[in-house]
């Protein structure tokens, strides 16, 4: 172990000239593959077309993203005292990758088993894996957020996001392609066709751990003040309040969290309305994967050189107009404009998020903004999907969480646009 007097901070520097090649392409093929899998077992397409063969309610169908983000961002904030505080953070990530991967292989076998003898049973079983992986997502967010925030040099971040989206993009086309042979090819009945999906996903999911491990990460010394866990909860509404333009991100994204209420059923709506096959979940995915495909590289090179705000505000617009066009639809083929707009608002918030995220935060305390970021809007996830779970058990049916995600998110673009960045070329520091 390393000792503060025995470290300097030009060893990072050099460490950073020496790795930072290496690093970025192992961190690129760790997350394009992980996303992959993810792409498989699509949470806006696969996991609801489940859901719907299983008999879900509507509470439940509106609850699985939700759980998905909520799993991801509740656990940020206690676990970002101790993540500040480390000097490295990769074993920290190892360890949690694993429960983070263990859920879809599980999810594999039991669909198999309860798929047809219980279906009610699978609803649940679904779930809890779904809760179980995306907690393990959350408890490494802030460690894994701080190890690439230190590999990666600021300027490189948006073609790094870039090379990343237009990689999973590109297998995007292969899951797309994978969904929609294994869903329609003749050569799984169901339920082996989903067990299939998720052991499929499985496989991909440790090939991807592998490449994280590849990792060689820097030191750089942490700049924690506070002494306890107290203190530091008790630090963390100075943040918020010193911190005007964080203050107001932290509001845009709460407000944008509405989206979760109409994107949880543009899959039911179409498996519903327009009786669309499950066969269709691939051809939607082949769509969405070539438009992030496209526009992914795109968006890189614009959150480098206009900043990562103006992405976002791409992400929130494209994301009204999906659901605008959803609102509205009145035959089966405008569900592939929703599907595609939705990968440009996917696409550009996975490129600038956490670049946002990194730009205004202070350097060492940066894993402290990224679980606040996460962390604060999470609860309003959760009420923004029951609410729009309720909605669509009323007469309004699926148009009622559409309409109200497009008066939530038009607030969340309005707020977007008053935050004032800091200068790119100057990072901030501790005060």
């Amino acid at each position: 172990m390393i000792r503060k007097s025995e470290y300097h901070p030009d060893q990072y520097g050099e460490y950073l000239r020496t790795h930072h090649r290496r690093n970025v392409v192992v961190n690129v093929l760790d997350v394009s593959l992980f996303i992959f899998a993810m792409q498989i077992v699509s949470a806006s397409v696969v996991l609801p077309a489940l859901a719907v063969r299983l008999g879900a309610s509507d509470l439940v169908i509106a609850l699985l993203p939700a759980i998905r983000i909520l799993g991801t961002n509740f656990p940020q904030v206690a676990v970002s005292f101790v993540t500040e505080g480390r000097i490295r953070h990769k074993p920290w990530c190892m360890f949690f990758g694993i429960p983070q991967r263990l859920p879809w292989l599980a999810l594999g076998v039991l669909v198999l088993w309860l798929g047809v003898s219980d279906p009610g049973l699978m609803v649940w079983v679904l779930v809890a894996g779904v809760l179980i992986a995306s907690l393990s997502f959350g408890f490494n967010g802030p460690a894994y957020g701080e190890l690439i925030a230190k590999t990666i040099p600021t300027a490189k971040r948006g073609g790094y996001m870039a090379t990343i989206s237009a990689a999973s993009g590109a297998l995007g086309v292969l899951a797309g392609l994978i969904v929609k042979l294994v869903m329609d090819g003749g050569w799984f009945a169901y339920p082996a066709n989903y067990a299939a999906l998720f052991f499929i996903a499985s496989i991909v999911l440790w090939i991807s751990y592998y490449m994280f491990y590849l990792n060689r990460e820097p030191i750089l010394w942490p700049a924690r003040r506070e002494k306890t866990f107290g203190d530091y909860l008790r630090s963390l509404p100075a943040v918020l309040k010193t911190d005007r333009s964080f203050r107001r991100l932290i509001l845009a994204n709460i407000l944008g969290q509405g989206g979760v209420m109409g994107m949880a059923f543009f899959m039911a709506h179409g498996l519903k309305r327009f009786a669309m096959p499950d066969s269709a979940a691939g051809s939607l995915l082949m769509i969405s994967t070539v438009t992030a495909l496209i526009a992914s590289p795109l968006l890189g090179r614009l959150g480098d050189r206009r900043g990562h705000k103006l992405n976002l505000l791409i992400s929130l617009t494209a994301y009204l107009a999906a659901a605008g066009m959803a609102l509205l639809a009145w035959r089966a083929e405008v569900m592939y404009a929703v599907f595609a707009l939705m990968a440009v608002s996917t696409s550009a918030n996975l490129i600038s998020a956490s670049n946002l995220v990194y730009e205004l935060a202070p350097q060492g305390r940066r894993p402290t903004y990224i679980a606040l970021s996460s962390a604060l809007p999470a609860p309003f996830v959760l009420a923004f999907s029951l609410a729009g779970g309720w909605l669509a058990g009323t007469g309004w049916g699926y148009q009622g969480p559409f309409a109200a995600s497009i008066a939530l998110c038009a607030a969340s673009l309005a707020v977007l646009c008053t935050v004032k960045m800091p200068p790119r070329d100057t990072p901030r520091t501790v005060s």
